[in-house]
């Protein structure tokens, strides 16, 4: 049974063509308006994804792993003219795990799996996208559930699925000048299965302590009913990229980031290229930040909070190496909702985030090499962060102790074999700040190990309408 949800998805799918009716050659001339043409000269896709996870802490700290499955079906077609709807629907399930810990000892990593909500459920059904596009000669407008990808809501996808918005939004591209923004009114937020309105997506993952040091309690406490998104990118020809970006979250708070990066515009990739970046975030609370309780808001600072990265590095069509820096000012945590997105800064590593804190230095080092001719990518990532102390309360959301990390992960596409893709990830993190001898403060956050495979396979079929005399 813990397949039935994957296996009704699968048949549903084949159904679309397998039942379809015959229709003689006057009723299929008389199926030819242009809506019924465009339908039926849509583009199937799909997807399969295993994933296995594992965590191991130190000592006698519980250890975990999980299995999942998951399966990606999607419809994309032309309706009239420069209309075209797309939908896609997604089913996981449970294969094997251990996720319960002792008490006060749950689980962190491998719950993202499946449900959040409701880690019991062992399989979750879910509708993903379901938007109408709009083409221009320069972009597109959607309406509708949608990914996008922009430095503060993007997809995240590194558990069964990304997350997804409800959305009013537009992309346009000029020669050299992008512009984005638009109105989102609801998200599914990775490793959800409910889409929730802004207000009630706040605090589905843990909410952390406030500077009292006592829990947060926002979740459902949070009145918001939008975020407005904008953004410009430009590219100038002497290599410089630069990039604006603004998000309003309706009653909470304000976040502004501004990146400059430079940018191969020779497009000579067999030579060395630079790596070049500096980016500022700046944050402001709106009424209270959520809620007049202090206890219940989101934004507990009436201080701005601010946010200063820099990268340098240089890499070819082969290799890359950077040295990256990001300070979180000691004035006011930097905060976002990590059911939104992951980290913009240049010092993200995969399995921690630098949001939450308000006093942070971070210096990572990046390196990947491809062997372009075998299919493969590797990448080894080493991190040193000093964060606040974890009695910090008012700088230390989480109780995060100061740590390093080192990150190796590879990736392999076979060139002979389309659609797959094997990722392989080990991660290692080192506590180095002051724990008082608290397991809290350690157990799965510092001196443990997390592991994953995931094997992805993608599929594409481009359906065309039978001409007369046919049947299928």
């Amino acid at each position: 049974m813990k397949y039935l949800l994957i296996a009704q998805l699968a048949v549903m799918s084949v159904s679309l063509f397998a039942q379809q009716p015959l229709q003689s050659k006057a009723d299929r001339a008389n199926d030819s308006t242009p809506v019924i043409k465009a339908l039926a000269n849509g583009t199937l896709a799909g997807g399969l994804r295993y994933f296995y996870m594992a965590t191991n802490n130190s000592g006698q700290l519980p250890d975990f792993y999980a299995h999942a499955l998951g399966v990606y079906f999607s419809y994309q077609t032309g309706l009239y003219k420069k209309f075209s709807v797309s939908t896609a629907a997604s089913a996981i399930t449970h294969i094997a795990s251990s996720l319960q810990g002792p008490p006060g000892k749950p689980n962190r990593y491998e719950v993202g799996l499946f449900n959040v909500d409701n880690p019991a459920d062992k399989s979750i059904f879910f509708l993903n996208e379901l938007y109408l596009q709009y083409q221009l000669k320069t972009g597109f407008v959607k309406a509708g559930r949608q990914l996008i990808n922009t430095p503060f809501i993007n997809p995240q996808d590194g558990r069964m699925a990304p997350t997804y918005v409800a959305a009013l939004y537009t992309k346009q591209q000029w020669i050299k000048t992008s512009v984005e923004g638009g109105l989102v009114t609801h998200l599914l937020p990775r490793s959800t299965q409910q889409w929730y309105n802004i207000g009630a997506s706040f605090g589905r993952y843990p909410q952390g302590v406030s500077s009292a040091g006592t829990p947060f309690n926002y979740a459902d406490n949070i009145l918001s009913k939008a975020i407005l998104l904008a953004g410009v990118t430009h590219q100038f020809l002497t290599g410089i990229k630069a990039t604006v970006f603004n998000q309003y979250v309706h009653n909470v708070f304000n976040s502004t980031l501004l990146q400059l990066d430079v940018y191969d515009n020779n497009h000579n990739y067999e030579s060395i290229k630079p790596i070049a970046g500096v980016q500022y975030i700046t944050q402001q609370p709106i009424n209270n930040g959520g809620n007049i309780d202090a206890g219940k808001t989101y934004y507990p600072s009436a201080k701005w909070a601010n946010v200063l990265g820099a990268r340098v590095g240089i890499g070819n069509s082969a290799w890359e190496a950077s040295v990256n820096y990001t300070h979180i000012f000691g004035n006011a945590q930097y905060l976002m909702p990590r059911e939104w997105g992951r980290d913009p800064f240049y010092t993200f590593l995969p399995r921690e985030r630098n949001e939450g804190f308000a006093g942070v230095d971070a210096l990572v080092i990046k390196t990947a090499y491809s062997f372009k001719k075998a299919g493969l990518k590797t990448a080894i990532q080493a991190g040193i962060f000093y964060l606040p102390d974890v009695k910090s309360f008012k700088h230390n959301k989480y109780g995060l102790p100061s740590y390093r990390q080192i990150n190796t992960e590879v990736r392999y596409v076979p060139i002979f074999v389309k659609g797959f893709e094997l990722q392989v990830l080990h991660v290692y993190k080192k506590g180095s700040g002051n724990t008082y001898l608290n397991q809290q403060y350690i157990f799965n956050k510092v001196d443990m190990v997390n592991f994953q495979v995931v094997l992805n396979y993608r599929w594409q079929l481009k359906l065309k309408k039978q001409p007369p005399g046919k049947t299928r």
